[in-house]
């Protein structure tokens, strides 16, 4: 990875339970679940080896970067721009329904769409349980990867099977003008993982977001006449 971004270079996106932050490079480098003050499992803010850190980002030579929250919501939009086209990755973090309740669950949603041209995006997902100091398993289904150490698991929904690489998941994709593709980060997941557009559209209604908007299928909806890549749309 490269180097260590400055906090300012960082949203933040929270459901009211712990926080995860989203750097401008389309990385999370820092999250810790279930609550603020329990152990990491991304931490890369911290040591950029062994951390740990989940990072969605367009491959383009001439790629520009831009980062905003959607009008009145938590809802955090990483924009890619190049010659090639302009891709977004959106990300979130669904409220429970009864939020004032701790829970060991929590789901991060990340959404990546284009909205003009093509691009090809790289994912790769490294979670590194109790600030890397405890090792984990790694088993591909084919919906997604479920991680596992001694005390704690976690899923990555809305991956192939042969995204697994030696523990971690690494992945090449490619989109065009109103594809969608979603992928779902879930803390104690309840099954085995699952398409990710079905398990994120399960996890969020349109409830409030902790700053008060909808963070929900508004903001990643592709226009009419869009496409959806591996996962439902959401309306």
């Amino acid at each position: 990875m490269e180097a260590f971004p400055d906090i300012a270079d960082h949203g933040l996106i929270g459901d009211l339970q712990t926080v995860a932050l989203v750097s401008t490079g389309g990385s999370i480098d820092w999250f810790c679940a279930p609550r603020f003050d329990s152990p990491t499992m991304f931490a890369s803010l911290l040591d950029r080896e062994k951390g740990g850190f989940f990072r969605i980002h367009a491959l383009a030579d001439d790629v520009r970067i831009r980062q905003m929250y959607f009008p009145q919501t938590a809802v955090l939009i990483t924009r890619f721009m190049s010659s090639a086209g302009v891709g977004e990755v959106i990300d979130f973090m669904p409220v429970a329904d009864e939020p004032r309740i701790a829970t060991a669950r929590r789901i991060i949603v990340r959404a990546v769409r284009v909205v003009r041209g093509e691009l090809t995006f790289r994912l790769e997902c490294r979670p590194r349980f109790d600030y890397g100091r405890s090792a984990h398993t790694a088993t591909a289904s084919d919906n997604g990867v479920l991680f596992a150490d001694d005390t704690t698991s976690a899923a990555l929904h809305g991956v192939p099977a042969d995204a697994l690489v030696d523990g971690d998941v690494d992945l090449e994709f490619a989109l065009g003008a109103g594809d969608l593709r979603i992928f779902a980060f879930e803390t104690e997941p309840r099954g085995e993982p699952a398409t990710s557009g079905a398990r994120a559209a399960t996890a969020c209604s349109a409830r409030p977001s902790p700053s008060g908007g909808t963070g929900s299928a508004a903001a990643v909806t592709p226009a009419a006449g869009g496409r959806t890549s591996s996962a439902r749309r959401w309306s």
